[in-house]
């Protein structure tokens, strides 16, 4: 081949490659649009009846992010466990634990939720729902121990565990 076929192919694929890469863009901003309108109106906006809540303002996207965390705990806790109570006990304390640990955080938390734009109703709520949650599986802990009836009150982890159940 000669040159200046080389150079016809090489100039008509970069215009083609902008041709296509504008249609892309335009398609993607297309689908985001259309996205955006369906997340807003379907999920974000829409509450769900009083009947089924407490608070005044619960959306539907509120009860997903709800579900999505909850299954991500019992993942975290139930994944590769096959009836090993030592591991799910280990597991558990340590799940407990991850999930305190913004709550210790406290005050300075609110700067990082006020820079990502999280309002102070939905910063309770979730400040609220992690130590629900941690008291939850802290209690999971404490059944399980209790119940693998391994405990013995002459070393220092029984009790500590003891203490910190009481």
């Amino acid at each position: 081949m000669d040159i200046p076929k080389w150079y016809a192919i090489a100039l008509g694929s970069l215009i083609l490659l902008y041709v296509v890469a504008c249609l892309f863009f335009a398609i993607a901003s297309l689908i985001q649009a259309y996205g955006k309108l369906y997340f807003l109106k379907y999920l974000f906006y829409p509450q769900i009846p009083r009947y089924l809540r407490r608070s005044r303002k619960t959306t539907r996207f509120d009860v997903l992010i709800l579900l999505a965390f909850l299954i991500a705990n019992t993942l975290a806790l139930t994944i590769d466990i096959k009836k090993d109570t030592d591991r799910f006990i280990k597991r558990s304390g340590l799940i407990s634990v991850i999930n305190l640990m913004p709550l210790f955080i406290g005050g300075q938390m609110n700067i990082v939720a006020s820079r990502c734009g999280v309002g102070l109703r939905a910063y309770t709520r979730i400040h609220r729902l992690l130590g629900r949650i941690a008291v939850l599986e802290g209690f999971i802990h404490v059944v399980a121990s209790f119940s693998s009836n391994k405990f013995n009150f002459r070393t220092q982890t029984s009790i500590a565990g003891l203490i910190v159940s009481t």
